[in-house]
């Protein structure tokens, strides 16, 4: 009965993660935005070259394909086949032929195979758990590189539409302090944490402004009441185009 209930829980997960693929972000996007994070990581120029990476959580590549114009390989590892299919058709657009492709739940994926010099792992739930952080350390026989939610996360819309569903909130997932505390826990050492402050502002047309928050309530497990989305939404848009 657990593992049935680990599988449909995967599945559940997998679904969820599919249904973002379409607006994630990809690669070279948000060039703009990124640049920040790929200097972070890259401060020693060297430090992908002849590497071999782990994107662990990659969604649609907006960072496992960077790290492929400078490692010797990349293995862009997401729980959505979706997300998956974006990175496969995007790195043959480009024309790469060092990205390996390995969709599969974190929780039960096998790590033996696998020779990984670096692990890379931005915002993804897939480190949700200490045994899966544990698990992704220990594969890394050099670095491991994490993004993840700092100590905060406001947005006026999402705190509205949340309240409407049994007064929930928005909750803030794992994240930076969450990992300070696995690594504590192995005895390891704890880095320098840096902390950025972003404000991103969404415009979207107002059906995919509605499947967008609806999905937000979806993650934590809320099911969504679309009516009550919608007339807390309209009150963002106007001519059509949904601010928030």
């Amino acid at each position: 009965r657990d593992a049935m209930r680990e599988i449909t829980k995967s599945q559940e997960i997998k679904n969820l993660w599919d249904k973002k693929a379409e607006n994630f972000p990809r690669f070279g996007e948000f060039k703009d935005e990124d640049s920040p994070i790929f200097e972070y990581f890259s401060k020693d120029g060297e430090i992908w070259k002849d590497k071999v990476v782990l994107d662990l959580g990659c969604g649609n590549g907006r960072y496992g394909l960077f790290f492929a114009t400078l490692a010797k390989k990349v293995y862009m590892f997401d729980i959505s086949s979706k997300m998956l299919e974006n990175v496969a058709n995007d790195a043959k657009k480009i024309g790469f032929n060092n990205v390996e492709i390995l969709c599969d739940d974190w929780s039960n994926f096998e790590t033996k195979n696998l020779d990984v010099d670096i692990v890379f792992a931005s915002l993804t739930p897939a480190l949700n758990t200490f045994e899966n952080f544990k698990k992704a350390y220990n594969l890394a026989k050099e670095a491991m590189f994490y993004i993840g939610w700092g100590r905060i996360r406001e947005s006026k819309i999402l705190n509205e539409v949340f309240k409407s569903h049994d007064d929930n909130q928005v909750i803030l997932p794992n994240g930076a302090e969450f990992v300070c505390e696995c690594l504590s826990k192995m005895n390891a050492n704890i880095p320098e944490t840096k902390y950025i402050k972003k404000e991103i502002t969404h415009e979207k047309q107002l059906q995919k402004a509605i499947l967008d928050i609806s999905w937000q309530l979806e993650a934590h497990g809320i099911k969504p009441n679309v009516e009550i989305i919608e007339k807390i939404v309209k009150k963002y848009t106007k001519d059509g185009i949904t601010k928030y």
